[in-house]
Order: structure tokens, then sequence, then C-alpha cells
């Protein structure tokens, strides 16, 4: 059963208000909205139902412009809260904490099928954390997945399940005409920890598009700190992974992505152990992307510290992607820099990870370079081609072309030079060559020291 229910009314108001089971374990719900806009919920306590409050409708009639504000959820066993076939619903300032030890694995919010327009502001998970799903799709206009959802200051603290996740079922379509998937998705200022189930990471990315997370954190997970198995357009900036992989997995990271997973970026932030309190976590990697066709992907100006194994593993095979500035804080060379992109068909990458560093290239066996041995090199078919080293010296491996040479035709081997008006003296010690036209149409090869006049070496016939 239901303990108070607002089926299908407009400017209902809530106020002050305790409902309460008589003992937790119980099939009921405390608080409904169904099909009624215009709703205020404020300075509200409910507790011990299966679950707490449901804001729903139907596949073609929503209810809409809620407000939870002020709420106290506790001990449901469930799920806390539900939105599901509503849009415009707004929650600040709640509280919200399973049963003790949460033994149902109860969410704390799950944001289902048909619920777009979802804000939330100051909104605390205890021992439970948030699903988003689209559990009911069909082809009418409240049957689409979830949208344009946007939480702001959310904790996920201690869940028994994955702390917030992204179900696969958002890429299923629905809607009129099927045409609608999971999309707009927006948290900011959150924070994921501590996930009690092997094999459960802090956040876990199965299906959605356009996903974005600024300034968030999520540490000391079972498993990964974000999991990206699905999902695309997916963006975090400044976002903090760190002390994960409680459980000692193998490849237990910060960030791990599943083969072929593409179209995401990570800048700034971190993936590690960063402080004193995080030292000694088994966490492996700082970023893991498995091996696949993962492509379209960005990580750059991040720090990846004291991982147990490395800071990055990167498995992805795709040709559009940039790795640029990752900090472990061993040593210089431990700034990971791997670039790489494409225009076109033309792949370009940089990588300064290896004791030879291709800073432009085409491809592994076309590219400008420095060595360490101190010279660049332009490799051309996997040979050196030129040397130019930290004395100023020279080599061409097939012949130099001097001047505009070149749209004269190739040379190989040897030097070709084009008429050039006769140079000034050199400086002492050093001698000058050039060729020149002999004032009657003939080209000759010219030689000037520092003192003396140009004298002619040969002439051509």
């Amino acid at each position: 059963g239901t303990a108070l229910a607002f089926t299908v009314l407009e400017y209902p108001a809530l106020m002050h208000l305790t409902l309460a089971a008589t003992s937790a374990g119980n099939t009921a719900k405390g608080f409904v909205v169904d099909r009624s806009t215009y709703v205020l919920c404020e300075d509200v306590r409910v507790s011990a139902f299966s679950t707490n409050i449901h804001v729903t409708g139907s596949d073609t009639v929503a209810s809409g412009i809620v407000q939870l504000s002020n709420i106290n959820s506790r001990e449901f066993t469930t799920v806390g809260i539900q939105i599901d076939h509503a849009v415009d619903t707004y929650l600040s300032n709640v509280d919200n904490y399973a049963v003790s030890g949460n033994p149902t694995n109860a969410r704390g919010i799950i944001i289902d099928t048909g619920a777009s327009g979802i804000e939330g502001k100051n909104v605390n998970n205890g021992s439970s954390g948030l699903l988003l799903r689209n559990s009911t799709p069909t082809v009418n206009t409240y049957g689409k997945p979830p949208n344009f959802v946007f939480f702001d200051q959310l904790v996920c603290d201690s869940a028994p399940t994955v702390g917030l996740e992204f179900a696969a079922s958002l890429d299923t379509a629905g809607g009129v005409g099927s045409a609608f998937y999971g999309y707009a998705f927006r948290f900011s200022h959150t924070m994921v920890a501590a996930t009690q189930t092997t094999g459960d990471s802090g956040i876990k990315i199965s299906g959605g598009r356009d996903i974005s997370f600024v300034n968030c954190i999520s540490r000391f997970n079972k498993l990964h700190g974000l999991e990206l198995a699905g999902g695309t357009n997916m963006r975090f900036t400044n976002c903090h992974f760190n002390a994960n992989n409680i459980q000692a997995h193998a490849s237990g990271s910060g960030v791990s992505v599943a083969a072929g997973v593409s179209n995401w970026q990570i800048l700034g932030g971190t993936s590690g152990d960063e402080t004193n309190e995080d030292a000694g976590s088994p966490q492996k990697y700082g970023y893991f992307i498995a091996v696949g066709a993962s492509n379209n992907y960005v990580i750059a100006h991040t720090r990846a510290m004291n991982n147990d194994t490395a800071a990055i593993s990167d498995g992805g095979t795709g040709n559009n992607k940039l790795i640029l500035n990752v900090w472990t804080g061993a040593s210089q060379d431990a700034l990971v820099n791997s670039k790489q992109w494409s225009v076109g068909d033309n792949l370009f990458y940089m990588d300064i990870t290896t004791s030879t560093h291709p800073l432009l290239a085409f491809d592994t066996n076309d590219y400008f370079g420095f060595d360490r041995t101190n010279y660049y090199h332009w490799v051309v078919g996997g040979s050196d081609l030129m040397k130019l080293d930290s004395n100023s010296h020279l080599a061409v491996g097939g012949g130099l072309i001097v001047g505009n040479a070149a749209t004269t035709g190739g040379v190989s081997g040897g030097i070709l030079f084009s008429e050039i008006t006769a140079p000034s003296a050199p400086a002492a010690n050093k001698g000058t060559m050039w060729v020149e036209d002999n004032g009657a149409g003939k080209s000759r090869l010219m030689i000037r020291f520092a003192s003396g006049a140009s004298q002619q070496i040969a002439i051509e016939p």
C-alpha cells in the first residue's frame, strides 16, 4: 500500500510532516506523487518504507514541476526516492539513508524512464547510491529514456552497489518514433566513496550520451574509481580518482576503460595516491585503457602519482587520441607525453616517453624527432634522411639540395646547387661555395675564402 498519495492533482502541498512505517522490511510506499503538477513537498521526514518517495506518472501523462526540499528519507529497503514519468522535478537539501547495513542493496535514488529536467542540489545518499536507467521504454511521449539530469553537491557514500551508475539500458531507444536515447547528464562537485561490494566501482557508465562531470571525487571504492564500460561523448574535468581498488584486483584502477569505448576526455584532476591518507592503497593504474578499438579520446594535464603498477596502460588501437602531460611525480621522464591525432587519412602523433622521441610523425617510420644522444633527425621509410647534432654537424643520407634546386629535379648521393649572386667574403678560417652564372650563360662552381678573390673550381661544358 501507500501511506500518502497525490494523484492527478494541481498545486498540492505537503509540509512539516513525518511519515513513518511501523517497521522496516515492508513492501509499502511512503509518499507518492502520481500525474500531479505544481507539487511542493517541504520539511518532510519519510522513513522505513520499501520506497520512501516516488514521483511518477504514465508514458502518456507525467507528473511535472515537483519540488522536494528539506527532505529526510531514512531506512528504506528498495529505494529512497524514485523518479520516473516526471518532468521538471527539483530536489534540494535531501538526506537519504538506507536501512542500517543496507542488506537489500537498496538504491538511494533511481531516475528512470520518462524522467526529464531533473535537478538536484545538496543531496546526500548514505549507504546507498544513484542509478540512472531506462527500464520501461515505450513509443509514447513519456516512454523515452531519462534526459537532462543535473546534480550539484551530490554524495553517494558506502553503497553496497555501484555508487553512481549509468545503466546500459540508457542506450535503448524510446519515445515518439523510438528516436530518443538517454542524454544530457551533468554532475558537479560530486563525491562517490567506499563502495562495499567486490566488483563495484565508484562511478560506472555502461550507457548514455553527453555525460559531464566537473570537480568530482571518487575514492576508496572496491574496484575502479571510474569505470567506462559504455556510453559516448563523456567529459571529466578536474576530477579525482584516488586510492581505489580496495579489493586489490590485478587491474583495479583510478580510471578503467573497456575495449572499444570511445569518444571521451579527461582534463585535469588526479588518479593515484595523492595524500598520506591515500598512501598504500592498491590502485594499480591511474588510467587503464583495455586493448581494443577505443578511439577519439583525450587524457591531458593530469597527475597519476603512486599507482602500484603504472600511471597509464593505453591499449586503445584507434588513430585519433591524445595523451598529454600526465605527471607521475617520479622524475621528468615520468611526464607521459604521448600525443596522437588524425587529420583526414593522415595520422600524426608526438611521443617523448622513449629514448628516441618522435616530435611530429605521420607513422612510426616517417617522423621528425629528437634523440637523447642530442641530435635532431628526420626519418623517412625507417631510415635517417638527415641528422643535425649538438655541434651543428649536418649529416645527409641521400644528398643535400641547396637553394631552390628541389624544383629542378632530384639528386641522389650528391649536392645540388641553384645559381645565386656571388656572396661576400666569409669570416676568418671559413670558406663559401656556390654556383653562379659566368656572364655568358654558363653555370660555374666557385669558392671564396676570408681573403682574396673568388676562385672558379669548375664550369659547365
